[in-house]
C-alpha cells in the first residue's frame, strides 16, 4: 500500500436514493466523454440546457429541494465538455469547452440565483480541436492537465496562464487522471492505449493496448491509502465487444495483474475510486445501474450494486469532507436521471449504532490544503497529499 493505514473489509454496503432531489433544472443532458457534473463541498456545477450550449449552473450542495437558486457562469461560446472544481479553493473551477478554451472561475463570495459571471480569471489557449477535459492536479497547487480531441495532452500552471508541457497522442483523448501524489497522469486514447505521461519530463513513460474492444476505455489510478502505487484500473470492451475491466502495474506492462468480464452492456464505463476506503465505482451513461467492488489487499472484490429503473445520464460523487459520518455514509452520488433532476443517492455501510461516528470506515481524507507548492513540484519534489480528520 501507499501509506501504512488499516483500511477496513466492507463486506456489505447498500446504496440508498434519497427522498428529496434537486429538482425542476434546466440540465443538459448533450453527451461528453466526461462524468458530466462536478461537485465540492460546498457547490454542484452541471452544463444548463441553453441553445449552442455554453452555460454552466452553480448550485449549493445544501440547496436540495424544487427550484434551487442556480448561478450561471456564462461566456463560453460552445458547448462544456467538462468541468471540474480546484481541490483546494472551493470557489474556484476550470472548464473545457468546444471552443478550445479551457477557462478558469472564481465565485463570488456570495452565490444566488442571480449570480451571473461572464469573464473568467484565466484562459488557457492554444487547442487546435475541441477540449474534453480539465483535471486539476490533486497534491499541487495551480496544475491542471488539459486533453484535447486531437490527443494534445497540455499541462498548465495556471497562476502564470503558462502551458509548460504537451504531449501529443495518435488519437482522441477519451479520459486522463492524475496520480494521488500528483507525479503522473494516465489517459486513454481512441486506439486503445493505457498511457502514462510524466508531465516535468514532457514525455511519455509508459503504454499498452488496455483492451481489444472498438469503444471507449477510461482509466483511474488506484492508489492513495486503500490502493497501491503505480497501479491504474481500466474498463473497456473486448473482442466480443463484451464490457471487461483490469488493473495494470505501470511500472511492468507486460500483462494486467487483473482482468476480468462484467457484462454485455453498450455504453462505455467510468470508474470512480475511493483511495481511503478502495471502494471503486464503475457506471455507465444510460445504465440503470452503478456496480461497486472494494480493492482490498491488492485484490479486487465485487460488493454490490445500485439499480434504478431510471438510467443514468451524468453523474459525479461529492468529496469524502462531504459525507453525513453520522450515518456511516462512505460515498454519495450525484445522478442526473434527465433534464430536469439531480438525485442524490448514498452508499452506507450498515452499523448497529450509527449514531456513534465509525473511525473505522473513515480514514484521513485529502484536505484542502496542498502538499507543495507549483515550484516545489518544477524542481522534482514529490509528497504525499496532505489530509485531515472527518470526524464531526
Amino acid at each position: 500500500m501507499a501509506d501504512a493505514v488499516d483500511v477496513p473489509l466492507i463486506k456489505n454496503l447498500y446504496a440508498e436514493a434519497w427522498k428529496q432531489q434537486y429538482s425542476d433544472l434546466r440540465l443538459s443532458t448533450k453527451q461528453t466523454e466526461s462524468c458530466g457534473l462536478a461537485a465540492n463541498t460546498e457547490y454542484i456545477a452541471a452544463p444548463w440546457d441553453v441553445g449552442g450550449g455554453g452555460v454552466l449552473g452553480i448550485l449549493r450542495l445544501a440547496d436540495i429541494g424544487r427550484n434551487p437558486a442556480v448561478a450561471k457562469i456564462k461566456g463560453h461560446t460552445a458547448s462544456i465538455q467538462d468541468t471540474n472544481f480546484s481541490p483546494f479553493h472551493r470557489d474556484i473551477l476550470a472548464t473545457a469547452c468546444e471552443d478550445t478554451i479551457v477557462r478558469i472561475w472564481q465565485l463570488p463570495e456570495e452565490v444566488t440565483g442571480t449570480t451571473e459571471l461572464k469573464e473568467p480569471i484565466a484562459t488557457l489557449t492554444g487547442a487546435l480541436k475541441k477540449v474534453l477535459s480539465a483535471e486539476w492536479n490533486p497534491a499541487v497547487s495551480g496544475i491542471l492537465a488539459s486533453g484535447c480531441f486531437d490527443g494534445t495532452v497540455a499541462f498548465w500552471n495556471v497562476e502564470k496562464n503558462e502551458n509548460f508541457a504537451s504531449v501529443k497522442f495518435q488519437e482522441s483523448l477519451l479520459s486522463a487522471k492524475w496520480s494521488w501524489k500528483g507525479d503522473l497522469l494516465a489517459c486513454t486514447t481512441k486506439d486503445k492505449a493505457l498511457n502514462i505521461v510524466d508531465p516535468r519530463a514532457a514525455q511519455v513513460v509508459g503504454s499498452v493496448a488496455c483492451h481489444d474492444g472498438s469503444k471507449a476505455c477510461k482509466c483511474t489510478w488506484i492508489d492513495g491509502l486503500a490502493g497501491r502505487d503505480g497501479h491504474v484500473f481500466t474498463t473497456g470492451f473486448g473482442k466480443m465487444q463484451e464490457r471487461e475491466m483490469a488493473i495494470w502495474d505501470t511500472r511492468k506492462f507486460d500483462k494486467p495483474v487483473y482482468h476480468a468480464e462484467i457484462d454485455r452492456g453498450s455504453s462505455p464505463l467510468y470508474p470512480i475510486f475511493d483511495e481511503t476506503t478502495g471502494m471503486l465505482y464503475v457506471c455507465g451513461k444510460g445504465d440503470s445501474s452503478c456496480r461497486y467492488y472494494q480493492y482490498h489487499g491488492g485484490t479486487l472484490r465485487s460488493v454490490d450494486a445500485y439499480r434504478s429503473s431510471v438510467p443514468i445520464k451524468n453523474f459525479c460523487f461529492i468529496p469524502k469532507l462531504a459525507v453525513d459520518q453520522m450515518r456511516a455514509e462512505i460515498g454519495r452520488m450525484l445522478k442526473q436521471e434527465n433534464g430536469n433532476v439531480l438525485q442524490p443517492i448514498s452508499f452506507i455501510v450498515p452499523r448497529k449504532n450509527q449514531d456513534v461516528f465509525q473511525a473505522d470506515l473513515y480514514p484521513p481524507a485529502p484536505d484542502v490544503e496542498p502538499s507543495m507548492t507549483a515550484e516545489e513540484w518544477f524542481k522534482g519534489e514529490n509528497k504525499a497529499i496532505r489530509r485531515r480528520s472527518v470526524k464531526p
